[in-house]
């Protein structure tokens, strides 16, 4: 018995260290949220799967800093139209239940004017250089210390910084700055220090491609001379994960097969990118 308790103590400690999640970087040079990279080692640590958006997350004694960068197109018109949300979760958990959206979509995206029963494309002659200017809202939840809802970024009841910018160089560079205080109770205690922590990132799809899909299946059901229903048997309806039988009849309703591929392609465009970390709390 006497050597069993030292065992199990032995495989305990093991275990609960290669449960720690590494050590973030410490935030070394003063961030500024001016959409302006300089304070940033380039390239950035991160990427997303399709290496169209790069990112990275520090912090020092007092923020949590957040950077992102894209000289994709596509990109970021989904930036600018309908906006970045950062997750925040102190138990590591990646829960969604703290979060941070800026810029807020527009409701001129999110609810097309209806022609003859057809979607509106939304304007695409707008430059970015306007859109950045009207990205001027954002939206906070389950924080700590700051109430629920939408604040203006030059609000001074709230010290979240965040910032927008197109680049000739560098494309569009996003930041923020978000003061620990607000999603970790007492703030970067010595505990704290201790436990994994994790920031979950999505860029939500662009508006305008949804009307677009809308509008091509639109044109699609109309044009088809003839549509059979279709079954399908124990597949569930895409992302929703319901089991059981769907029909798709092509009176009014989307065929099974054209709204698995929009939800799929939906679950595929709004990655959710999680990065797990312990505060860093000196510079290394």
């Amino acid at each position: 018995m006497r050597y069993i308790l030292p065992l199990f103590l032995t495989v305990l400690l093991i275990s609960c260290a290669h449960n720690d999640a590494p050590q973030g970087h410490y935030q070394t040079l003063p961030v500024t949220a001016d959409g302006n990279a300089s304070e940033w080692q380039l390239p950035l640590r991160f990427t997303n799967k399709e290496y169209t958006l790069s990112y990275n997350i520090t912090n020092d004694n007092k923020n949590i800093y957040v950077v992102m960068t894209t000289n994709d197109d596509d990109m970021e018109r989904r930036i600018l139209r309908s906006g970045v949300t950062i997750y925040f979760d102190w138990k590591a958990e990646n829960n969604t239940l703290v979060s941070l959206t800026y810029p807020e979509k527009k409701i001129s995206n999110t609810n097309p004017v209806q022609r003859n029963g057809k979607p509106i494309i939304p304007d695409s002659s707008a430059t970015k250089h306007s859109m950045v200017q009207q990205a001027d809202v954002y939206a906070v939840k389950g924080f700590y210390e700051l109430e629920n809802g939408q604040f203006s970024v030059k609000d001074k009841r709230s010290k979240i910084q965040l910032g927008l910018k197109t680049n000739a160089d560098s494309g569009l560079v996003y930041e923020a700055v978000i003061p620990i205080n607000y999603v970790l109770d007492n703030g970067l205690t010595a505990k704290n220090l201790r436990r994994n922590f994790s920031i979950g990132i999505v860029v939500h799809d662009d508006a305008s491609n949804s009307f677009r899909r809308d509008q091509n299946n639109y044109v699609a059901h109309n044009n088809a001379s003839v549509v059979q229903p279709r079954v399908s048997v124990g597949g569930g309806f895409g992302g929703f994960g319901m089991g059981g039988v769907g029909i798709g009849i092509g009176g009014g309703m989307r065929r099974q097969g054209n709204y698995n591929n929009q939800q799929n392609n939906a679950v595929k465009q709004e990655e959710l990118m999680w990065y797990q970390f312990r505060f860093a709390d000196k510079a290394k």
